[in-house]
């Protein structure tokens, strides 16, 4: 066994310096689509790849397949998605804000907190939630993010900002982190009085929100970054993910 996992681990090295090879190639036509105004995906080129790598059906075929059609979708992000603008989401207290501020001073870049610039411009989360409802915050949500399609720094998302398509969409152009933390952890410190959905049922609200979101923050996302550790091994973690996007390799 260890015989061939020696072979594995030689093939994996190998993968990997074609893989980045691939993906050099992958920007510099999704340079030139951006140029001609191209669409990013060509169904057309991907299933001529397809017909020509996966030859003969059977589980390996079957296998290679899927792995080009992984590589494709990387391909595809790689080459739509901005360099300098990184979005943060997460859970209301999973510290998206906190480290959110420290990560774009430790690469020297602008930070926004989503919620501030709403109520900056809108008041209180808490009262236009009490006065005009949900749909009306959702609305103005979506307002502020689609401002951000030229700025370059750090975005701390709302909790709920993945909930509408119309976001998720836009969302696409740039590069998403999902900060976990678990429910326990967040009940520790959260400070309920900024929280609308859970000031009053409080555990029990951060329960059914997690229910309701936790399927789009683990499926939404480039990276994810767990914030159970010390705030410097956090911080350190997410800085080495996404050094890339602000030129700082």
């Amino acid at each position: 066994m260890e015989k061939i996992r020696r072979e594995i681990d030689r093939l994996d090295t190998e993968i990997r310096k074609k893989l980045e090879e691939r993906f050099v190639l992958s920007e510099k036509i999704g340079a030139e689509k951006k140029r001609q105004h191209l669409p990013v995906q060509n169904r057309a080129r991907e299933e001529e790849i397809l017909s020509r790598i996966t030859g003969e059906k059977g589980t390996q075929s079957w296998a290679i397949r899927r792995s080009y059609e992984e590589i494709f979708r990387l391909s595809r992000a790689l080459q739509q998605k901005e360099k300098g603008r990184l979005y943060i989401s997460g859970m209301p207290g999973a510290g998206k804000s906190t480290l959110g501020r420290l990560l774009a001073e430790r690469f020297g870049v602008d930070f926004l907190d989503l919620d501030e610039k709403i109520t900056e411009r809108y008041g209180k989360v808490n009262r236009i939630f009490q006065e005009k409802g949900e749909c009306f915050f959702r609305e103005k949500e979506t307002e502020v993010l689609l401002e951000t399609s030229a700025f370059r720094g750090i975005v701390a998302l709302g909790g709920g900002s993945l909930l509408k398509e119309e976001n998720r969409k836009f969302l696409e152009k740039g590069w998403l982190l999902y900060l976990h933390r678990s429910v326990g952890n967040i009940l520790q410190d959260i400070r309920w009085e900024n929280r609308p959905l859970l000031v009053k049922e409080k555990g029990f609200a951060l329960e059914k929100l997690w229910e309701k979101r936790g399927f789009l923050y683990e499926n939404f996302n480039d990276f994810i970054q767990i914030n159970e550790n010390s705030m410097e091994q956090v911080l350190g973690a997410m800085a080495e993910k996404v050094n890339f996007i602000f030129d700082q390799t």
